[in-house]
């Protein structure tokens, strides 16, 4: 990583030589750069050559070559450059998965906490299954293609030579209940209908107990709910894990194999019914051993179809999601596989996240930090009440008693759009987010990205036809918060330069 030395003779240099563009009206706090101006690339290029000379100048180099080498340099080009050189100031953390195995999830992972900014809720949807187009609110989430939490996968994919286990998969696999479907890794799940009875629904969970605060509940005995992988992920994957909800009074489940019975665990031991029965009261996420996808049932293209059984009894049974794993967890990581868990979905604040929540998703090597949009749009009494303060404060405990590794991904935007109609218990919320995002990265050592900073401009540009990088083109969808596809390679780029693998950035899986 280029030294903080360096960084500033890079900002320095390039704000010179940037200095002759004419500032925009300062109005409302109005980016600093006219788009219509630009500059001449030369002087620029001289300079980036100069100071590559035997020097890894990291995301800054990369998004020079990635620009268009006509005679000159657009002004959001150059916003791009001196983002980068804020970026390459930080020292990214040193080492995104450590060869441990000690966390009691049992394998070396990075996980990320967040919204439906996180989900992806705004980007296009490449695996239409039901008829509809991609618009913002119809089919919402680009997840695995094209969010920002998918970029920062593929990179970790890359850097670790392919070796990536897929990791927590909501079992809704929509943005939030009431949304037309959107997919993930696999498709939305098929459910026996009995008449008359609750059969697996989705339960949206406000007090924050679960993961991703949303699940599919049955109390019906002996229904089934059922998940099936896209067609371009069955070959990728060989094991899986079920993630559950251990309640009060709760039943329990079994995986079917098609013939009757029921699948062993990967090692062969009998797996049976699993119960998800609370005997101390207590509401807390737990996940199953490992099976294998070879034991499932198939449907007729010969793929693996995870059927869950609720048992005999009208007690509740609660899914909340499902992990994809090539590998099996090994210890000290012998095998040298990565575990990305997205702990993503619209709506989440980490107001209403309960502490076992939070203890599960900071029990990782790496801790992406995603949440605080809602948290001051939707909370902002709370928030000024010091409730989001004191989450903070757990996250800040437990990521340093754990020693996870620790990125904020901080996107409390202020859309001019937006802000000018906020009332003031907003406006100061959305200091105090910020205040208190920036605080967990210092706290713990991490690493605090400023996309509002870095966007600039761009959240006061219109909405181009094509949702491109440009001049006069805007990150976000019609809303002004969710990020367009645009935006999301944007806010990936941080991310990814925030671990270390800015050389391993991607559009395309490997």
């Amino acid at each position: 990583m280029k030294t903080m030395k360096t960084a500033m003779i890079l900002a320095l240099a390039l704000t010179m030589l940037l200095s002759a563009l004419p500032m925009a009206a300062s109005a409302g706090g109005k980016g600093d750069f006219d788009q219509n101006n630009r500059v001449d690339t030369n002087d620029v290029r001289l300079l980036m050559n100069s100071l590559a000379k035997g020097k890894d100048i990291t995301l800054t180099q990369q998004l020079w070559t990635d620009m268009d080498m006509d005679s000159k340099l657009s002004t959001t080009d150059a916003r791009m450059l001196l983002s980068a050189v804020m970026m390459d100031e930080f020292t990214p953390v040193t080492n995104y998965a450590k060869p441990t195995g000690e966390d009691h999830w049992g394998e070396n992972s990075i996980a990320v906490l967040g919204d439906s900014i996180s989900f992806g809720v705004g980007t296009s949807n490449d695996s239409k299954t039901d008829g509809s187009d991609a618009s913002l609110f119809n089919l919402t989430g680009g997840i695995p293609e094209r969010s920002y939490v998918s970029y920062v996968k593929k990179a970790v994919q890359n850097a670790n030579g392919g070796k990536m286990n897929y990791g927590f998969t909501s079992a809704y696999t929509t943005a939030w209940p009431g949304v037309a479907r959107s997919e993930e890794i696999h498709y939305w799940p098929a459910r026996s209908s009995k008449s008359g009875s609750t059969d697996w629904v989705c339960d949206n969970n406000d007090d924050g107990n679960r993961l991703t605060s949303v699940a599919m509940t049955s109390v019906t005995p002996w229904s089934s709910i059922s998940y099936r992988l896209r067609k371009a992920y069955v070959s990728r994957y060989s094991y899986f894990t079920v993630y559950y909800q251990c309640e009060p009074n709760a039943g329990s489940f079994t995986i079917a194999n098609g013939s009757g019975g029921e699948i062993p665990y990967a090692d062969g031991k009998a797996a049976g019914y699993i119960p998800t029965h609370s005997s101390d009261g207590t509401s807390t996420t737990k996940r199953t051993q490992f099976f294998k996808l070879s034991d499932c049932a198939k449907d007729s293209n010969g793929s693996p179809i995870i059927e869950i059984f609720h048992d005999g009894t009208s007690n509740p049974v609660t899914i909340t999601g499902i992990g994809y794993y090539k590998a099996l967890p090994k210890t000290d990581n012998a095998d040298g596989y990565v575990t990305f868990n997205s702990f993503t979905r619209g709506g989440i604040s980490l107001i209403n996240l309960s502490d076992d929540v939070l203890d599960k998703a900071t029990s990782a090597d790496t801790f992406i930090m995603g949440l605080g949009f809602n948290d001051f749009n939707f909370n902002h009494v709370r928030v000024n009440n010091g409730e989001f303060k004191a989450k903070i404060d757990t996250l800040i405990r437990l990521c340093n008693e754990k020693g996870t590794q620790v990125i904020v991904n901080d996107y409390a935007i202020r859309n001019p759009v937006l802000y000018a109609n906020w009332i003031d218990s907003q406006k100061s919320a959305n200091a105090v987010v910020k205040s208190e995002l920036r605080r967990f990265a210092e706290e713990t050592n991490g690493v605090y990205i400023d996309q509002e900073a870095i966007w600039g401009d761009a959240l006061y540009a219109s909405v181009n036809d094509k949702n491109e990088i440009g001049a006069n083109s805007s990150m976000t969808e019609g809303d002004k918060i969710h990020p367009n596809h645009a935006g999301h390679k944007m806010m990936a780029q941080a991310v990814v330069a925030a671990l270390g693998l800015s050389e391993y950035f991607t559009e395309n899986w490997s």
